[in-house]
């Protein structure tokens, strides 16, 4: 807006800045007739077509128009009756278009276009803007606005090497898509090196190349290797699952390392971060193992990867299993001293009740009849022997048996502790 317009006049147009292509008619598939489009090129790099130069975005609506004039009819030179050439008339111009019949005037269609940026677009780039390239077979690919003949090269150097590396490339076009062969020398997922981009001797664009496995997919997390088999104590952690992995993508790549035990009875996970090549061994130090002792199979999946195994649960070496049956005998042992405690205290209760029974006993002797030899004589007439036998009497010089001693000393012990005689 506000802008004076800009107007392409082929007229003057430098002939080197135009080109004009006649689709063959094999290309079209309109069999033997004669060709019924044609393509106009234009060089916009110096705007001379145009009466302002031309910018990015702009857009231009066209006109293209075949002049006739109704009535008129081109001569062909030859009229040997062979097919004449069909720009070499009879007369001088202007004539009508061959093969135009004296009815036919002039012929137009409308059409638009708008110019764009001249730019190389890369299918495969971190959001650093850094190329990918594969390892095998790698090249650099992508879309582009520039239209061949065009002369390019790319060149890709490594001087991290022991001998720097070199190596250079043609950029092919076609079709709005561009191609370079990659020679990266053999070179490992994550190793960098140096892009260039040249049209002749002019730098077009320069960036780092990243050496990848998969452009698809370059931060790849892998499972390298797995334990068919590993044995852990029951409670104990699973800190000897060592599993190893390794960032097969060439990026520094995120992934979750997850572990299933038993379809689902025992899971755990831990998240990952590798730079690009790293390889490491991991366990799962977090999960406590409380399965009983016995084979469980296991699964670890990292991205796209999974693998099989089995765990061993063994008994736990160092741990004591106190049984229930074992701590109730424990505990009748303790009860049990407990009540003897007791029936002892009961027995040292009773003592004084005791002692009036063997006052009584004494009160029974004094009644009680008298040998004749002067000791006193048990009422009941049993001398108090085992299993019915007669206890055989240890004599005193006084005169008086055992179990008379005992209760005489305790009564002599009563009168002594009361102070006076009973």
């Amino acid at each position: 807006m506000n802008e004076p317009r800009s107007i392409l006049d082929l007229a003057d147009a430098d002939p080197e800045d135009v080109t004009l292509l006649l689709a063959d008619a094999e290309e079209l598939e309109t069999g033997d007739s004669a060709p019924g489009r044609f393509y106009l090129v234009l060089d916009t790099s110096d705007g001379g077509a145009f009466t302002e130069a031309p910018e990015p975005g702009d857009e231009y609506a066209v006109e293209f128009a075949l002049e006739g004039t109704e009535g008129q009819r081109y001569a062909f030179a030859d009229d040997s009756g062979e097919p004449p050439a069909a720009f070499e008339p009879k007369h001088e111009a202007p004539e009508q278009f061959p093969y135009w019949e004296t009815a036919d005037g002039t012929v137009s269609a409308e059409a638009s276009f708008s110019i764009q940026e001249r730019y190389f677009e890369y299918d495969h780039v971190t959001d650093d803007g850094e190329l990918l390239v594969e390892a095998s077979g790698g090249e650099v690919t992508g879309t582009t606005t520039i239209l061949p003949p065009i002369e390019m090269s790319a060149t890709f150097v490594d001087d991290k090497r022991d001998e720097q590396f070199r190596s250079e490339s043609q950029l092919e076009v076609s079709d709005g898509n561009f191609s370079i062969g990659a020679d990266l020398g053999d070179a490992d997922p994550g190793t960098r090196l140096n892009y260039e981009l040249y049209e002749g001797t002019t730098l077009r664009d320069s960036r780092t190349v990243v050496v990848v496995d998969d452009t698809d997919n370059p931060d790849r997390l892998a499972i390298e290797s797995v334990p068919e088999n590993v044995t852990v104590a029951k409670g104990g952690n699973l800190s000897a699952l060592g599993i190893e992995v390794r960032n097969a993508g060439g990026l520094e790549g995120e992934g979750t390392l997850a572990l299933d035990v038993d379809d689902g009875n025992l899971t755990t996970a831990r998240e990952l971060t590798l730079s690009s090549n790293e390889s490491r061994t991991l366990g799962f130090p977090s999960a406590t193992t409380r399965l009983d002792p016995g084979e469980y199979p296991f699964t670890v999946t990292l991205d796209e990867d999974r693998r099989n195994g089995t765990l061993i649960v063994a008994e736990n070496p160092a741990r004591t299993t106190i049984d229930d049956d074992d701590g109730e005998g424990d505990g009748s042992d303790t009860d049990g001293s407990a009540d003897s405690s007791n029936t002892d205290q009961n027995s040292t209760d009773t003592d004084p009740n005791s002692t009036d029974a063997d006052q009584n006993s004494t009160d029974a002797d004094s009644t009680g009849s008298t040998n004749p030899d002067g000791n006193s004589s048990d009422p009941v007439g049993d001398s108090g022997g085992r299993d019915g036998e007669d206890e055989s009497p240890t004599f005193l010089p006084f005169g008086i048996g055992t179990r008379e001693t005992f209760v005489g000393t305790v009564v002599v012990g009563v009168i002594h502790i009361l102070g006076h005689w009973v």
